[in-house]
Parts: structure tokens; sequence; C-alpha cells
């Protein structure tokens, strides 16, 4: 048959289910060309066809099928010994030309067949418009017809001359019509009874309830598939996010990222980070909403090239960038295969060429011994990138005093990773003394610090972030690295423009940290209450949830509020649910039952455990007798 472009019912599913479904459909063809020649094998009536609409209007002419005749080329009609069997009369290929004029013959009976099993949802026994009996079948999914099975082709009563009469008149209209051929196939049409009929129509209408339950199971199928594949692509990207922040090195953390690691698949712990940059809105000069597209067009290749190899994750961060987290091998000394990174280059580089015509240029950080460090990782990749025009850049340790230079800013980073502002702004008038002593009269030198600058502040921004400033506060710093290359002609002006984008971050910083993890704290706090106020299902409040609308991440959060308040974030929550659930059980309409699921308890036996735990009395005693209850909670308390 070839490759199907549909299968039966394949227009009713959304279009990315639809190819799966047709690839799972194309899987079970052997099985329904086994049913057809068992068919054929065994019943007087011998050719079936599964008939569906792939395009166009109703009606065989212009849809696909799957019968007797295909089932006839299948390796399994040589296991059967069903070689050299026709089951179609030549009665209709001699009225339908042999497929020549099939839409202005058998195609007129198929389509009205069809559109009365469609009206109907019931099996159809009929005369077609040229005398032979057929038998039309529907298969019906949740009331709609996804597909016809057809058969028939047969008489009731032997052929006789009267009946050739009729039949005469009846192809008055087909001038290419030969009437002595057709004579001669008209006497050797096949003759069964009508409980011949009524088996066929009984085993074609078992096999069309087969075919509906399998349309269900797999769509349902399909449809699980789509949802793990979208958990695991957030399970990527959230893996990415992990492993780029850093962590504190706590064996949350720890956990954290190996179980994300172990659930989309990796057997070995990334070691480097692959960076890649597509030109900007402003560089390629096009509309946003075709600027969008082209990089939605030149990210999906990326993804699916990272999710077909082992060890290898890809995610687009906002102000990050595309970045690719991938184990690269190492030999029996230690030393990194730069031909595997390299490799994984290209081969995105050629995908994304292929698909768009925007310009992309990827960047190589080195290898690490630890997860925790490929945020270093990250930053040596940008690095290449501001320091060389090259499509592939591999980042290489400075030589000589910009070894010095290089260390500097990775301390820069720690220092505010750490808290430690005043140190990172003493840090941060050193470095253009520093790079006094560097430079040298030589252009190449002066537009190397111009990078290296553009570089590090670059980093400062991405560490910035990372912390939890004010994302478009930083994104507005980050436009400013082009200055250091397109506007500082000298020294002095690399030096001002360094020092003022660099305190503009230690500035964000400062703000952050002024009462940052306080403020976290009480912002969970009073979203928490305010979903409850507001009758917000507790279901819906989770750590999770929460963290993902300050803008940090689930661990972060949970050491944050413990610090804060004093307690985790899971027993508030609970207290909160107590407390909610007290003032449910104090309105006389509603029982413990009710109460608990309000309150998002399942389980209406757990519910009356952490009520106690909270309350110091069960959810009846509170009902019957608050006050009492809760004095006594106290007493024994």
């Amino acid at each position: 048959m070839g490759t199907l472009r549909s299968a039966p019912g394949s227009d009713l599913l959304p279009d990315r289910e639809r190819l799966l479904f047709v690839e799972q459909f194309e899987k079970d063809i052997g099985f329904y060309q086994l049913f057809f020649l068992l068919i054929s094998r065994s019943l007087p009536i011998r050719n079936v066809d599964l008939v569906w609409a792939e395009q166009g209007p109703l009606g065989r002419t212009g849809r696909r099928h799957l019968g007797i005749t295909e089932a006839l080329d299948s390796p399994s009609s040589r296991l059967l010994g069903c070689l050299n069997q026709n089951p179609h009369p030549a009665f209709c290929n001699v009225i339908n030309g042999n497929g020549c004029h099939e839409a202005e013959s058998c195609g007129l009976s198929d389509k009205a067949a069809e559109e009365l099993v469609r009206q109907t949802g019931k099996s159809q026994v009929y005369r077609c418009h040229f005398g032979l009996i057929d038998v039309a079948v529907p298969v019906m999914v949740n009331g709609q017809q996804i597909a016809t099975l057809f058969t028939g082709q047969v008489l009731r009563t032997p052929p006789s001359r009267d009946g050739f009469v009729q039949i005469t008149k009846d192809v008055a209209k087909l001038s290419y019509l030969d009437l002595n051929q057709l004579e001669q196939a008209y006497w050797k049409v096949p003759v069964v009874s009508e409980a011949d009929i009524r088996n066929i129509t009984e085993v074609l209408e078992a096999f069309a309830e087969y075919l509906s339950n399998s349309w269900l199971r797999m769509a349902e199928a399909i449809k699980e598939r789509r949802r793990k594949d979208r958990e695991l692509h957030l399970s990527r990207k959230e893996f990415v996010y992990h492993t780029l922040e850093g962590g504190d090195g706590g064996s949350t953390d720890i956990e954290e990222v190996r179980d994300l690691a172990r659930k989309i698949g990796f057997t070995k712990m990334p070691n480097r980070v692959l960076v890649v940059r597509l030109e900007t809105e402003e560089e390629c000069q096009v509309p946003a909403i075709q600027f969008d597209l082209s990089f939605a067009t030149a990210l999906t290749p990326v993804e699916e090239i990272c999710e077909g190899l082992t060890n290898v994750a890809a995610a687009h961060l906002r102000k990050t960038g595309i970045c690719v987290l991938f184990h690269d091998p190492q030999d029996r000394q230690g030393r990194t295969a730069e031909f595997f990174a390299h490799r994984l280059a290209n081969r995105l580089l050629q995908a994304i060429h292929d698909q768009c015509q925007l310009r992309v240029r990827i960047g190589i950080g080195t290898a690490k011994d630890e997860w925790s460090h490929l945020a270093d990782s990250y930053r040596e990749a940008s690095t290449a990138l501001a320091g060389s025009t090259a499509t592939i850049a591999t980042y290489r340790k400075p030589t000589n005093c910009f070894a010095d230079l290089s260390s500097r800013a990775e301390r820069l980073n720690q220092l505010l990773m750490e808290h430690k502002l005043e140190e990172a702004q003493s840090e941060i008038a050193a470095l253009p003394v520093l790079a006094s002593r560097c430079l040298s009269s030589e252009t190449e030198d002066f537009t190397a610090l111009s990078l290296f600058f553009s570089a590090t502040l670059e980093s400062l921004c991405f560490t910035a972030h990372n912390l939890g400033c004010d994302a478009d506060a930083i994104a507005l710093i980050g436009k400013s690295p082009g200055a250091f290359v397109e506007q500082a002609s000298n020294m002095l002006q690399l030096r001002e423009t360094w020092l003022r984008s660099a305190g503009r971050v230690i500035g964000e910083v400062q703000r952050l940290y002024s009462s940052k993890r306080k403020k976290i704290a009480e912002r969970a706090c009073r979203m928490i209450d305010l979903s409850i106020e507001h009758g917000v299902s507790f279901e819906r409040l989770s750590i999770s949830s929460i963290s993902s609308a300050l803008g940090v991440s689930a661990s972060h959060m949970g050491r944050t509020f413990k610090r804060e308040t004093g307690r985790t974030f899971e027993r508030y929550l609970a207290e909160k649910r107590v407390e909610h659930a007290r003032r449910l059980l104090l309105d006389p309409l509603n029982n413990v039952s009710e109460v608990a699921h309000k309150c998002g308890f399942v389980d209406a036996s757990y519910f009356a455990r952490v009520f106690r735990r909270f309350a110091g009395c069960s959810p009846s005693e509170y009902c019957q007798a608050p006050i009492r209850a809760i004095a006594a909670a106290q007493v024994h308390a």
C-alpha cells in the first residue's frame, strides 16, 4: 500500500496526534489483511474492503481503502495458500472499466450506501445501481462514522435472461461498456443465500466493533504518549534550569537534579554546556511575527536532535538562550574527547540551516567534574562566543595576564553568588586597572579586552538573573554589552562603560538582598491566604505552583520559607487547611466528609489525623462543641 497519509477517523484528532495515529494504524495492517484472507477462505462472500475518507467528498473515488486486493499481495497470502485467488467478480471490473470509470459506476453505489449507513448508523444490504447485492457496515466511534466495511458483489438468485435484460437497462448510460463481455461476466457472478448474507454481515459488524474499540484504545494511548512527551519536555527544561542554577550543594538540590536526570533518561550526568545563539530580531531586521516563527522553527530541530541522543538535554531559557547540556566522553587519562562536542555542534548547525535562514553561532564550554559547576561551563561558552567570530567557538583558558583577568572575572561572579557585595564592588573597580596592565598598543589586544568586558558583564547579568533579580531590569542592562565593542574607542571609555554597567548589576543585587528571603516568604504566605479567601482549590496550591508564580525554584522556595518562618512550606499549608476546615465545620450544613473534600483531603480518615495533630481534637468533637474542644486541646497542650 505504501505509506498512508491517513487512517480511519484520523481527521477527528488534533494535528499533532494525527501522524502518530496513522503510524500506529499502519502497524496493525498486517492483522487486518490476515482477517480479510480468512474471510475469503471461509465464507461464500469473499471480498471485503475497508474504506475511509482521506480527502475530498464522500464516495470511494478520492478515498483510501484497504481490502482483499492488498491482502492477496501480502506475505500472509502465501502462508495461507491464497495465491492466484481473485475474489472480485469480473462483472464489476467490466462495469467500472477496470477502475478507469469507477466514479461514474461503482462509486455512485458506494457513495449512496455510505451516506445511508452514516445517517442510520446501521448496516445496509442493498442492490447496487447495476443489479448486484452489496453490504455496507459502518464503523462508528462516539456516534461518528470513521469508515465503512464493504462486501457483496453477489446475486441472491441464479443469473437469468430476464435479469440480464434489466441490467442492460441499468447500464445504458455507460457508453464505454462492451455488452458481450458484460453478459459473459454476468453468468459467472457468485450466488449466495440470505443466510450467507446474514452471516457475513454479522462477521463484519463484529469486526467493525473491534475497529471502533481499537480506535478508542489507540487514541487514548496517543493522548497519554503526548502527555508524557509534554511532561518529559518540561522535565528537560527544569533539569537544564537547575543545573545552570547550580544550587548550594545541599542534599535536596542534588537529589532533585538526579531525580530529573533519571526521569529524562540520563545514564551519566552532563559535564559540559553548549550554547546556541541565533541572531536577534534587531539584527535580522524582520517583523516580530516572522522572527518568532523563524526562532521556533530553529528551536524544533535542536530539541529533536537532543531528544534522540543519550545523555543530552536542550532547553531555551529566557535571557539565557538555547542551552545544550551533554555528557562529553573522556579517555582513560580523563581527557575530554573534543570531537564529540564539535560533532554535536555541527549537527545542530546543519539542522538549523536546513529549517530557517537565521544566522547561528555555537559556543562550547569546558567539561566540569561536577554538575553543580555547569553554570561555569555556560559562562565559558558565552565567553567563547563573545571573544571570537567563528561559527563554532570553543572556550580556551586565557594565557599570560589574560588568565589572571579570567580568574578575577570568575571570582567576581562567585562573590556575587555568595552575597559579598562590597568585595564584588572592589573587584569591579580593580578589573580595569588589571586590564590596563595587559593592554598593549595593538588594536587586536584592545578588541580582545572589549570582548572580555562584554562577556564578563553578560556573565554578571546571568548570575544576577539566577539569583532572582528583576528580569526586566537585568535584561535592560544586558543590552549594553555591545557598546563595549561599538562605542568604546579607548581604554577610558571602556573603563567608564564597564564601571557604569557592572555597578548597575550590583545595585540590582543589593535591592534583591535587602530583604529577598523575607519578601519571598511573605509573598508565598500572602498568595496562599488570598487563594483560600477567593475559594481556589487546595489541589492547585503546592510549592511548585507558588514557586513558579514567584519566579524561583521549588527547592530555593522551600529553603527560604523554612529559614524565614521557622516551619516548612508543607506544614504551613497544612495549618492553613486545618484553619479553613475549622471555619467550615462551624457551619452545621457541612459534614466532616464534605469539609475534608473542600480542604483538599481525598481520604476522610487522613483528614481526621491531620486535624487532630493541629487542632488537638477530632473534626467530630470540634463540630459538636468547638469551644470545649479547643479548651480541652489547650489544657492537653
